[in-house]
Parts: C-alpha cells; sequence; structure tokens
C-alpha cells in the first residue's frame, strides 16, 4: 500500500503552523498527536478523560491488558498494514528504550478448539512464528500457533507519550463533548484548525455528529493474579469463548 506523508510547511500560509484539533487522549489520540507534533503541526487535544485518572468504562486505555494481537481478516489488507506499522514501532522501541519503554517481548501461544477455526494470516509475519504438529496439541485443541509479541505495561506507556507531548508543545483542555464540532467552541481558534481527528474510541458511540453503532463495548472477566512464574501469553478459543492469560510488566 502507498504511504502518503505531509508536513507542516506544505499547508502553512503564514508564520504560524496550522493547528490540528485531536478529540480523545488515550493511547490512539496521544500517538495521533505527536506524530502531528512531529511533523511540524500545532496541536490541541480534547478530552473528557486523561491519563492518571480514577479507572472509568469509558477510558479503555488505562485498563487495556494489554498485549498487541491482530485480529484483521486475512482479505483486510488496509487493517493488515496498519497493525503492522505499529507492531513495527513498538518493537522499535522496545529495541532502543528497554524497559523504560513500557514494552516486553512475550512468546504468545493462540490454542483454537472445536468450532474456532484457524489463526489469521498476519500471525505469519510476526517473529518466530510457528504451527504445532498434532503431536504437541493439548487435548482442547485442534490448532495451534506460536509467536513473539508485545506486552504492554499502559501505565507508563501513556506516561511515555504524555511526555512527549508536552515536549512538542502539545496542549490538551479537559471537556465532555457532545459533538465533534463542540471542540471547535471548546477551543476557538482563528484562523479556523486545519482538521478535527476524532480518536475517541469507545465515544464515537454517542458522539452526535458521529454515532459509529459499530463502536460496541465489550468486556469479559477480568482476575489479576501475581504470578510471577508466568512468562508468556496465551489464547484459548472454542467456539466463539476465548479465556486468555496476559502476562503484563507490573501487577
Amino acid at each position: 500500500m502507498a504511504k502518503t506523508s505531509i508536513n507542516a510547511t506544505m499547508v502553512r500560509d503564514n508564520d504560524k503552523p496550522p493547528t490540528i484539533i485531536v478529540c480523545g487522549f488515550g493511547i490512539i489520540g496521544l500517538t495521533v498527536s505527536i506524530r502531528l507534533l512531529e511533523a511540524g503541526f500545532s496541536v490541541k487535544a480534547v478530552a473528557s478523560h486523561l491519563p492518571g485518572d480514577p479507572l472509568s468504562p469509558y477510558y479503555a486505555s488505562s485498563a487495556a491488558g494489554a498485549h498487541h494481537l491482530s485480529f484483521a481478516a486475512d482479505d483486510d489488507i488496509r487493517q493488515q498494514n496498519l497493525d503492522k506499522r505499529t507492531f513495527d514501532i513498538m518493537w522499535k522501541e522496545e529495541k532502543e528504550e528497554g524497559a523504560s519503554s513500557g514494552l516486553m517481548r512475550v512468546t504468545q501461544r493462540e490454542y483454537y478448539g472445536a468450532n474456532a477455526g484457524k489463526h489469521v494470516a498476519f500471525f505469519e509475519s510476526l517473529p518466530d512464528f510457528v504451527v504445532y504438529s498434532p503431536s504437541e496439541l493439548p487435548s482442547f485443541a485442534e490448532h495451534a500457533v506460536s509467536f513473539t509479541t508485545l506486552t504492554i505495561d499502559t501505565t507508563a506507556y501513556l506516561q511515555k507519550l504524555v511526555a512527549r507531548f508536552k515536549d512538542l508543545g502539545g496542549s490538551v483542555h479537559r471537556a465532555v463533548l457532545d459533538s465533534l464540532a463542540m471542540a471547535l467552541d471548546e477551543i476557538p481558534q482563528k484562523p479556523i484548525p486545519l482538521a478535527i481527528i476524532n480518536c475517541t474510541g469507545l465515544g464515537a458511540l454517542t458522539l452526535k455528529d458521529v454515532q459509529d453503532k459499530d463502536m460496541v463495548p465489550i468486556r469479559g472477566q477480568v482476575v489479576v493474579l501475581d504470578a510471577p512464574w508466568v512468562k508468556e501469553g496465551c489464547t484459548k478459543q472454542i467456539g466463539t469463548v476465548e479465556t486468555a492469560i496476559i502476562k503484563t510488566l507490573v501487577v
């Protein structure tokens, strides 16, 4: 897929860099903001929830498991490319920054039982990908693969992103938005911002000018264990029911 880039110099029409408003301040909103700041844009973020706030079901970033897994369909090349780009950047961060990156490499094992199908093709692009032979399968599995991926300490990762955002000159305004258009009232700006970018995640379901009905919140039952002997991640899928063990950096 061809990659197009743009920087602030290409759209600058005066001495000031063009402004972009980013709605949402989780990992996605912060990452988008940082990339825009690095390209020379002025970025103003608007969000109702910020890193460090008490846990909320409306702010997923601070409560995520979290590890990097793709659910891109085999024919969804665009999503595969996006997921691989994310993986490659995080892999580079972990390599260069070590423990301070908020990332850790782990072995991930995926088990598929009755009526669970096979692995997505994306997994085959990841380091150390292996398909288990029938003799290696546990009794509940009909298919299994393993590979190396990344687990994320979201608290540390968010803190790192916030520090980078501030160092680059970004600003954030706390507000509850009814719509993306409302961001213009919260942050009066002249000239009008070049763009408003929606990074609200679950909020996209209720924004009046978005109402993304494909955004469906999901949550399973979560048990947090202090289990330092667990060194890898694992997912077991039987039919539509998934059970996952996510190795984290901290408990």
